[in-house]
């Protein structure tokens, strides 16, 4: 295997560029009213943070953690929001540890590979909003990180193959077996899964929001394969009853909290500023100019949309090209299709919830939801990254016909049926290209070479 030291240089080069970013000036401000909050609460005693009137509509978990932080570093405004900038830089990790899975499954050039990962942490680590938070001690970029990591691991149950903790097939949206990565097995997956979004819950209640895509996903994940319906059903009940015991002991408060939160000084926005607001703070910033502002939101929306029109009708296409050869091994759409239907549901899901919510419990401020953002980074990540990437294969594929050949052993009765043509293939066929069954005869090389002496 050829060796591309670029896939370690460059997340290490991403990762001390985000650092830098988020340490430069970052005690250069004094400590304001949302932080002070934040370390009055912090220094009372531990057990009875929960329960204190000061926490208002807040989970403790990061309140907790920052109490046995300041106990180890101090209280110094470096010290507090060295916290945040922790949390901020596992984010950035991360999300290049989820474009390189994404990107694991695609038949493309090695170095195309590298194209979406690094898009997607170079966006985390300029977001004006990542480096706002990472300099504050404030809970977001504690739970952008806890929500990057819960839908990672629902991720992995989903698009991996699985074993029989959760139905004993395939993923749904698995196309590639031969490339399941490398790391947790699902049995881990839905371990871990459950304990990051119970940790979610504990450090923001507007993680219901994000639960409410899980479970769509996990509803189509469970009826998709009717076969493994009881089992399915079965995982994904017992991962959301987890979550919920592990979450009972702050759901009386919880329950109190949010049902008697009232701001008068607040109004529900329209649906025009709710999504101005919104798009304006998880691209360009709320600190910039609105001249500015407009024109780089416009672009940024123009090529997102105008970038997935493209890739979903070019997988459409490619999917009526090969479907003389798809429709016997499987049934279903084309691979990327899946992944940005997850991360548009994984965006726009839990922001039409809160839209709705707002009418009734008016409390807008688009950073409650920044849980979304890594959605939209990995989004425009493979928009431009791996959207040039897959178009510009064509060549790649005529010239390397044979990586693309699924020919059975000589002597196997049927072996047109497993021949693919390269003049046939499109970007997407290497996914759908069938094996031989493992019935079928293989004959050693030893008589091979005596039936072609007979033949001479």
């Amino acid at each position: 295997m050829k060796f591309h030291p670029w896939r370690y240089v460059l997340p290490l080069l991403i990762l001390w560029l985000a650092f830098g970013l988020r340490l430069h000036h970052l005690d250069f401000q004094s400590i304001w009213w949302d932080e002070g909050h934040s370390i009055f609460v912090a220094s009372q005693p531990m057990l009875q943070i929960p329960t204190l009137p000061a926490m208002d509509v807040h989970p403790p978990a990061y309140f907790i953690l920052l109490h046995l932080w300041m106990t180890i570093t101090g209280q110094s405004e470096f010290a507090l929001r060295y916290l945040s900038v922790i949390f901020s830089l596992l984010t950035v990790a991360l999300l290049w540890r989820f474009a390189t899975s994404i990107s694991s499954y695609l038949a493309s050039p090695s170095h195309r590979l590298l194209a979406s990962p690094f898009l997607a942490s170079l966006l985390a680590t300029f977001s004006p909003m990542y480096i706002a938070y990472a300099q504050e001690v404030r809970s977001y970029a504690m739970i952008t990180f806890l929500a990057l990591a819960s839908t990672f691991m629902l991720w992995r149950i989903l698009f991996t193959p699985t074993d029989s903790a959760v139905g004993g097939t395939q993923g749904v949206f698995h196309r590639r077996p031969a490339l399941r990565p490398k790391g947790v097995s699902n049995r881990s997956a839905v371990i871990l899964y459950i304990f990051l979004t119970a940790a979610c819950l504990y450090t923001h209640y507007f993680t219901l929001f994000l639960l409410l895509f899980h479970n769509l996903a996990w509803l189509v994940w469970t009826l998709k394969n009717r076969g493994f319906l009881k089992n399915r059903t079965f995982v994904w009940l017992t991962s959301q009853v987890s979550v919920l015991l592990l979450f009972t002991p702050q759901l009386t408060l919880a329950l109190r909290q949010v049902t008697s939160y009232t701001n008068p000084n607040l109004a529900s926005p329209s649906l025009s500023e709710f999504i101005s607001r919104s798009w304006q703070a998880y691209t360009v910033g709320l600190t910039i100019d609105p001249l500015p502002a407009q024109w780089g939101m416009a672009i940024i929306a123009g090529v997102l949309v105008l970038v997935l029109l493209s890739e979903l009708i070019q997988a459409s296409k490619n999917q009526a090209k090969s479907a003389l050869y798809v429709s016997r091994f499987s049934a279903q759409p084309p691979f990327g299709t899946f992944h940005v239907l997850f991360l548009l549901g994984w965006f726009l899901i839990p922001l039409a919830a809160y839209f709705i919510v707002l009418q009734r419990q008016p409390s807008f401020e688009p950073r409650y939801l920044i849980l979304v953002t890594p959605a939209l980074f990995l989004l425009l990540a493979f928009s431009l990254g791996q959207g040039s990437g897959v178009r510009g294969q064509g060549s790649g594929v005529r010239g390397h016909a044979s990586r693309f050949s699924a020919q059975p052993p000589l002597g196997t009765p049927h072996a047109s049926r497993f021949t693919l043509h390269a003049s046939r293939l499109t970007p997407h066929a290497s996914r759908f290209i069938p094996r031989p069954p493992h019935h079928l005869p293989h004959k050693p090389p030893q008589l091979l070479h005596q039936r072609n002496l007979l033949q001479r």
